[in-house]
């Protein structure tokens, strides 16, 4: 199809528009320019213009991801910038400022995001969960982990939950009227004792449900620092099940 009369190609004249020499040419002309704000806002509207097709924003996905492959943060942005971008991310954790103690309206945004079908393991039950462990949930506890019992932990644990730091009394709004539950270390229900035993929200003891054995030597290192408990490994407690018969 021939173009139409008058028509001027938009390269004419011109020779390597897109060769390496000529980028690199433009790339130092504007190295080190400060651009105006109204100047940023142009070039904003121009891109938001354009309508990539589907076959280029595929290839513009492949070339990015071999660009960053096997690369971490401080080869892509220097250690300097790397160093300063963790410390500006641990000062702005807000979890860790708000210490547990979250305004009553985000407990209630955390609880609708979770709500029923929005909840992403919603309708996964039995043999289909990730977790399941052929049925060990429906084994029975200990008679002596009672409400008693349970209460007497999460006293002792200041009525926080041990891995997140949720107070009792935000965990009651969050989760309807439902205290913090009362989690056993090394899994065994028939187990209940105050070394085995710790305080929990029920996110964390979902969490925890996964890399068991990790989790074990996490709350028995923390229930050890906090209460001097002894133990000989991440099953056996030293000291305590031995005095108790």
């Amino acid at each position: 199809m021939a173009p139409p009369k008058g028509f001027i190609p938009w390269n004419k004249g011109k020779t390597n528009v897109y060769s390496k020499e000529v980028l690199e040419s433009n790339r130092q002309k504007h190295l080190g320019k400060k651009l105006s704000k109204e100047h940023k806002l142009k070039i904003g509207l121009a891109m938001s213009k354009r309508k990539l097709s589907a076959e280029h924003k595929r290839k513009i996905g492949l070339n990015t991801t071999k660009c960053l492959t096997g690369k971490t943060y401080e080869e892509l942005s220097g250690v300097a910038k790397s160093k300063e971008r963790k410390e500006k991310i641990s000062k702005n954790n807000w979890t860790k400022k708000m210490k547990g103690k979250f305004p009553q309206s985000t407990l209630q945004k955390k609880r609708e995001n979770m709500k029923g079908s929005k909840n992403p393991m919603y309708g996964i039950r039995g043999p289909a969960h990730p977790s399941w462990l052929g049925g060990k949930k429906f084994e029975p506890y200990d008679y002596k982990f009672n409400n008693y019992f349970k209460d007497k932990i999460r006293l002792r644990d200041s009525y926080q939950c041990l891995k997140c730091g949720m107070r009792n009394e935000d965990h009651l709004i969050l989760f309807k009227n439902q205290s913090l539950d009362v989690h056993h270390i090394n899994y065994d229900k028939l187990l209940s004792i105050p070394e085995n035993c710790c305080a929990l929200c029920k996110r964390c003891n979902c969490e925890v449900n996964y890399n068991r054995k990790q989790w074990t030597k996490f709350f028995q290192a923390m229930l050890s620092e906090r209460y001097d408990y002894e133990y000989r490994d991440e099953n056996v407690i030293l000291n305590t099940v031995e005095n108790q018969e």
